[in-house]
C-alpha cells in the first residue's frame, strides 16, 4: 500500500482552483485528479475529515481567533460522512472511480473520543469519563452554549475560552430534565487536553463493544482505516491516564482519586481492546487493512502482540531527518534480528498531518529524494502527505475549510517524483516484504562502518535490487559486503553476503551486468570481486542508487566482457551492449571518427574542383577501407570501386546548385560530405550474408554519436540531426537510384521506395480514414537528395558520352518535377500517387 494523505476540505478548494469550477463534494473530485494520483504512483488515498462534525468544536475554533474554521477532523458528532461532501451516495461514486484507477479510499476512526455534542454523548452520557462535580472549585462555566444538539447544553470552561487555563472537563447539560454532568476532554497526558472532545471510558465492555461495531461498519465501507491516536487505548496508557494506580498520582490532574490496583483494572479490562478489534475485523471484513497512529515506543507491542497489520514509524522520520543514522539504522538491526516480520508492519512517512511539512523537514533536493528514496524502497507502507509531490510548504490545520497559502506547485519537485519516485512506487512487489530483506554494512577499505550509509537488498519474482544513500553532507567510499544478521525462518540468526543474496554463485569468467535506475546507467563487474570484497560505491552528499535488472554474463572471446569491465573501470555506461559493441569495434569506430573529424570535412567543404575533392576523397576512403577491413577480417574492396564512389560523390560535392540541387548550398551540406564514408562502409559489410549484419555499421547505435558530431561539427542544427541520420541512412542503403525509375518505370520505382520502412518513417507515411498519406515537404527533401546523387552518379560513368549524361540529367530532373506535381496532385495521398506517377 502507497498511501497519501488529503484533508479532504483543503483538497477540494485546491481542486476548485485548478479546475476553475466547483468542486464540492467526494464526487466531483476529477477522474483526471484520480489518474494523477495512479500516475505518481499512489494506491491508497485517505481522505481525511469526511465525517459528521461537531457543531461546538466549530464554535470553539472560531471563537479562538479563526473566524471561518469549521470543526476539528477529531471532534466527531457521528461516522456518518458529511452531507456538505455528499454523503455516502457520493462516497460510493468515488470509490467505484477510484478503485477503476487501482485506487484503495482509507478513513479516519477516532476510538478514544468523540466530540463535546455528538450522538453518543446526547443518548449515552454514561460510555464517558465525568464527575458530578468540577474537578476544580475554581472552574467556572458561564459562557453561552455551544452545544449543536438541542438535547443537550455544552458549556466550556472560562480559562479555557479567555485563554488562561486549560480546562479538563465541560460541562454538560440534559435540556429536559436538567441534569448536570461534568466530562473529561480528550488527552493522552503529554500535551494539554483536547478541549473540543469528550473522553470514552474503555473501562466500560459497553463502550468497547460500541466502538468495535463501529469499526466493523467503517470496514465495510473502506477496505482501510487508519486509528487515530491508537495507543492511548492500550490498556497499561488507559490505566495509566485515566485510573491510575494508588500511590502513583496520575497523569491527568484531578484523576488520581479514581485509582485502581492493577488486578480491579484488569478485571473491569480483560482484554486488550485491540486485540479483539483486530480479531473481529478479521472474523466479519477480513480483507480490511488496519493502521494505528502509535507512539511510545509501541509500534512492536502493536503489530507483535495486538496484531495490527500497519503501525506508524515515526522513528523514520525523525532520525533520518536528524541524521541519526547510527541509530536508525540499528533499530533495523534490532527488529531484524528479533523478527523481521515487524518491518514489513511499519507505516514510514516524512510528514503525518500533526507536523511540519514533508518539504519544510527535509528541503526540496537531494536530501529531500534521498529519504522519499528510503521510504519509497523500505519494507513497509510508504504514506505521503498532503502537497508533498508539489512541494507546499502549508500544515494545514484540521479545523481548515481552504489553504491559506497561495502556493503553485514547485515543477521541478513535480518532475523529478515522475521521474524518480514513482516508477518505485509501482514497483512496491520488489521492495514491500521482508523475507529476502538484507540490511549492509557499508565499509571502507580498512573495515571501518560507515554508519551514514544505508544499504540494503531484497528479492521478488526472481527480480533483485540493491539501494545504496548516504544520508549526510559527506562523501562516502566503501563496499557493500557483508549482511546484517537476522533471524531465520527456523529461528536461527543468520548472516549473508552481497554475492549469497544476488545468487551469484562462483565462476571466475563471470561478471554481473545492473542498471542505476537514477542515473539510467549500466555497469559492470566481476562475480569474484563481488564474492571476496563486495561492491565498491562512492556516493557524494545525500546521493543515492537504486540498482536493478542484475543478470550475469559470462566474458568470452566474442562478447570479452572482461576486457569491457576492465576498460569502464566501474563507471557507468547508458547501455552495456552498445558499450561492448563500441568496445569490439573501436577501431572501426577510430578509423571512422578519423575520416570524419571536422577538419577534414570542412576541407572538402571549401574544395571546388571536383579532381581536387576526388583524390581527396579517394585517400581517405582508402584510408578507412583498410582501418576496417582489418579490424573486422573482410576483404578491402577494389580499389576501382573506391574510386568510384570517390567520383561520384566529388561530382555531387561539386556540382551547381542550377542542376536541381534541393538547397542552394547543397554542395556544402553535410550528410553530402558524410555519404561517401558510409558507402564504402556498406560496400565492406555487403561481404557478409546476413542482412542485419550488412547493415548494422549505420544501425548500431555506437555510430550514432560520429554521425551527430561531425553533422554538428558541418553547421547542422540540433534539432534536425535525427532527420539527417535517417536520410544518411536511407541514401547508403537503397540499392536501386532515381536511374532505376528512368530505366524500368517510375511506379515500380515508388513503389520499391516506398516499401522501405525507413523511406516510410522519414517522409512520415500515416494512415488517416482508411487512407495513406505522406509528408510534402520530407518527400521533396528526399526526391531532390535522389535526383542529385543520380545525377552526380551519372556523370561519373566513364562509359557514357558527354551528350548522353547532359540527356541522363535533363530527363532525372524532369521526373522530379514530375514527381513533385504527381505527388500535390494525389494529394499525397500513397496509393493515389503510386497509381498515377
Amino acid at each position: 500500500v502507497v498511501l497519501i494523505a488529503k484533508n479532504t476540505a483543503v483538497w477540494l478548494e485546491q481542486l476548485s482552483r485548478q479546475y476553475q469550477r466547483p468542486i464540492t463534494t467526494l464526487n466531483d473530485i476529477p477522474d483526471e485528479t484520480l489518474a494523477e494520483l495512479a500516475a505518481r504512483g499512489f494506491n491508497a488515498l485517505w481522505l481525511i475529515g469526511i465525517w459528521q462534525r461537531s457543531h461546538a468544536s466549530e464554535r470553539i475554533k472560531q471563537m479562538m481567533g479563526n473566524p471561518e474554521a469549521a470543526a476539528s477532523a477529531y471532534s466527531l458528532v457521528s461516522y456518518r460522512i458529511d452531507d456538505n461532501l455528499g454523503g455516502e451516495t457520493a462516497l460510493h461514486a468515488l470509490k467505484h472511480r477510484a478503485e477503476a484507477h487501482g485506487i484503495r479510499l482509507a478513513c479516519d476512526m477516532v476510538p478514544n473520543h468523540t466530540g463535546l455534542d455528538s450522538e453518543w454523548v446526547c443518548e449515552h452520557p454514561d460510555w464517558f469519563i465525568q464527575s458530578q462535580v468540577p474537578p476544580f472549585p475554581s472552574y467556572q462555566f458561564s459562557g453561552d452554549n455551544i452545544s449543536g444538539d438541542p438535547r443537550i447544553q455544552v458549556y466550556i470552561e472560562d480559562g479555557y475560552r479567555n485563554h488562561s487555563d486549560a480546562a479538563v472537563v465541560y460541562r454538560r447539560v440534559d435540556s429536559h430534565s436538567g441534569e448536570v454532568r461534568y466530562i473529561y476532554h480528550g488527552n493522552d497526558g503529554t500535551h494539554l487536553p483536547w478541549n473540543d472532545t469528550a473522553q470514552l471510558n474503555y473501562l466500560l465492555p459497553q463502550v468497547r463493544e460500541a466502538v468495535i461495531c463501529e469499526i466493523i461498519k467503517l470496514a465495510k465501507l473502506f477496505p482501510i482505516i487508519r486509528f487515530d491516536a491508537a495507543m492511548t487505548l492500550a490498556k497499561k496508557h488507559v490505566q495509566r491516564l485515566w485510573f491510575p494506580e494508588p500511590g502513583s498520582g496520575g497523569d491527568i490532574a484531578s484523576r488520581a482519586e479514581y485509582g485502581m490496583t492493577k488486578e480491579d483494572f484488569n478485571k473491569a479490562f480483560p482484554t486488550e481492546f485491540w486485540r479483539e478489534v483486530v480479531d473481529r475485523v478479521q472474523q466479519e471484513a477480513p480483507d480490511t487493512l488496519l493502521l494505528a497512529e502509535a507512539f511510545w515506543m509501541m509500534e512492536g507491542y502493536f503489530v507483535r502482540t495486538l496484531g495490527m497489520h500497519r503501525v506508524y514509524n515515526s522513528a523514520f522520520m525523525n532520525m533520518i531527518k536528524n541524521e541519526d543514522n547510527a541509530k536508525y539504522r540499528e533499530t533495523i538491526r534490532n527488529v531484524i534480528e528479533f523478527n523481521p516480520q515487524i518491518l514489513k508492519r511499519y507505516v514510514n512517512f516524512m510528514s503525518n498531518p500533526d507536523e511540519e511539512t514533508a518539504i519544510a523537514q527535509f528541503g526540496s533536493d537531494d536530501k529531500y529524494f534521498g529519504c522519499c528514496i528510503l521510504m519509497s524502497t523500505m519494507p513497509g507502507t510508504p504514506m505521503f502527505g498532503h502537497g508533498q509531490v508539489e512541494g507546499f510548504r502549508e500544515k494545514y490545520g484540521m479545523e481548515y475549510r481552504r489553504a491559506y497559502h497561495d502556493e503553485s506547485p514547485n515543477q521541478y519537485l513535480v518532475d523529478r517524483h515522475a521521474r524518480e519516485i514513482a516508477p518505485l512506487l509501482k514497483k512496491r512487489h520488489l521492495f514491500s516484504d521482508v523475507k529476502q530483506f538484507r540490511l549492509y554494512d557499508f565499509a571502507n577499505e580498512h573495515g571501518h562502518v560507515n554508519e551514514d550509509v544505508f544499504a540494503y537488498s531484497n528479492r521478488a519474482d526472481n527480480e533483485t535490487c540493491l539501494i545504496v544513500y548516504n544520508n549526510r553532507f559527506a562523501q562516502a567510499h566503501g563496499r557493500v559486503h557483508k549482511a546484517a544478521a537476522f533471524m531465520s525462518d527456523d529461528g536461527n540468526l543468520e548472516q549473508t553476503t552481497l554475492a549469497e543474496n544476488l545468487e551469484l554463485g562462483t565462476a571466475s569468467d563471470s561478471y554481473l551486468v545492473f542498471n542505476d535506475m537514477i542515473s539510467e546507467k549500466d555497469y559492470i563487474i566481476s562475480v569474484s570481486e563481488i564474492e571476496e570484497r563486495g561492491l565498491p560505491v562512492i556516493l557524494d552528499a545525500f546521493k543515492y542508487h537504486v540498482f536493478l535488472e542484475f543478470r550475469k554474463v559470462v566474458s568470452t572471446a566474442e562478447k570479452p566482457y572482461a576486457e569491457l569491465a576492465a576498460h569502464l573501470a566501474g563507471n557507468g555506461t547508458p547501455n552495456i551492449e552498445d558499450a561492448l559493441n563500441q568496445w569490439i569495434h573501436r577501431n572501426v569506430i577510430d578509423a571512422l571518427n578519423y575520416a570524419l573529424e571536422p577538419a577534414g570535412l570542412h576541407k572538402l567543404q571549401s574544395e571546388t574542383e571536383p579532381k581536387d575533392v576526388r583524390a581527396s576523397l579517394t585517400r581517405r576512403l582508402t584510408a578507412l577501407a583498410a582501418a576496417v577491413t582489418k579490424s573486422e577480417n573482410f576483404l578491402q574492396p577494389p580499389q576501382p570501386v573506391i574510386e568510384g564512389i570517390a567520383c561520384s560523390y566529388a561530382n555531387a560535392i561539386t556540382l551547381p546548385a542550377s542542376t536541381g540541387s534541393p538547397e542552394e548550398d547543397i554542395h556544402k551540406y553535410g550528410p553530402l560530405l558524410i555519404l561517401p564514408f558510409m558507402k564504402i562502409m556498406r560496400e565492406i559489410y555487403k561481404q557478409h550474408d546476413d542482412l542485419t549484419m550488412r547493415n548494422r555499421f549505420i544501425q548500431e547505435r555506437f555510430l550514432t554519436d560520429t554521425l551527430n558530431n561531425s553533422m554538428q561539427a558541418l553547421g547542422l542544427k540540433q534539432k534536425t540531426l535525427h532527420r539527417n541520420f535517417q536520410l544518411i541512412h536511407i541514401l547508403t542503403v537503397i540499392d536501386k537510384d532515381l536511374n532505376y525509375a528512368i530505366d524500368s518505370s517510375p511506379a515500380l520505382y515508388f513503389e520499391y521506395l516506398f516499401s522501405d520502412i525507413d523511406v516510410q518513417h522519414f517522409t512520415g507515411v500515416n494512415k488517416f480514414e482508411q487512407s495513406v498519406y505522406f509528408n510534402k515537404e520530407r518527400f521533396e527533401q528526399l526526391i531532390s537528395w535522389l535526383t542529385l546523387l543520380a545525377i552526380a552518379d551519372c556523370r561519373s560513368n566513364p562509359a557514357k558520352t558527354k551528350k548522353a549524361k547532359i540527356k541522363r540529367s535533363k530527363e532525372l530532373n524532369k521526373l522530379k518535377i514530375h514527381a513533385v506535381a504527381a505527388a500535390e496532385k494525389a494529394g499525397y495521398q500513397l496509393g493515389s500517387f503510386l497509381r498515377n506517377i
